[in-house]
């Protein structure tokens, strides 16, 4: 089956306070050029559950979960292909979180906004089905306070948030002015997969 996995999401205060937590400063060029901190975080999360049984008419799907869990799904009208689920088959759901957090200086030029995209699998198939959004936001570094490991950002609707930072080399890079862009990203696929050979006789 073709991979459905893509990416999805909101960039939020959650973001900023990422922002003071992670942020690590990257070392100097051979020029001695100091480079602005950048750092990028990456989650997954999967799960999957054993198909029991699929009614074709109501297009319920019964599944056998962790711990012997039994639920059931209904599959949309989107779902593609549903004929192909069978017993035995698996159930995949992948969740991938990305936030990407970078600081440029100031006068670079800046883009703000979202992106959403959606895929399903091709005719003859395993049905699957997946998401994206992502959402990149920029604020300015309006002020910074050293002696106390703070600094304010503003986002683009000129609203003030101060921060503690708690990396205080990351801070020694960061100069007024400076834009720090949050891009946020999330993904959800969900997919059937055969079950492995073992298990389909």
């Amino acid at each position: 089956m073709r991979p459905i996995a893509t990416l999805a999401a909101l960039a939020t205060l959650a973001a900023l306070t990422t922002f003071a937590a992670v942020l690590s400063p990257a070392t100097a060029n051979a020029q001695q050029t100091v480079e602005k901190p950048v750092k990028t975080i990456t989650g997954v999360v999967k799960h999957s559950a054993i198909v029991e049984s699929v009614n074709a008419e109501t297009r319920e799907i019964k599944l056998i979960g962790a711990g012997m869990r039994r639920f059931s799904i209904t599959a949309g009208p989107e779902v593609r292909n549903f004929d192909q689920i069978k017993p035995r088959d698996r159930l995949v759901v992948e969740y991938i979180e990305r936030l990407r957090i970078e600081v440029t200086p100031g006068g670079t030029e800046q883009l703000e906004g979202a992106v959403v995209a959606m895929g399903r699998a091709e005719e003859g198939e395993k049905p699957g089905i997946g998401a994206v959004e992502s959402v990149q936001a920029t604020f300015t570094v309006g002020s910074i306070d050293r002696e106390n490991n703070r600094a304010t950002l503003i986002d683009s609707d000129g609203v003030p948030r101060t921060i503690d930072v708690q990396d205080t080399e990351a801070l020694k890079l960061i100069e007024v002015g400076d834009h720090v862009t949050t891009r946020l990203t999330k993904a959800v696929s969900i997919s059937i997969e055969p079950p492995p050979p073992s298990d389909a006789t």
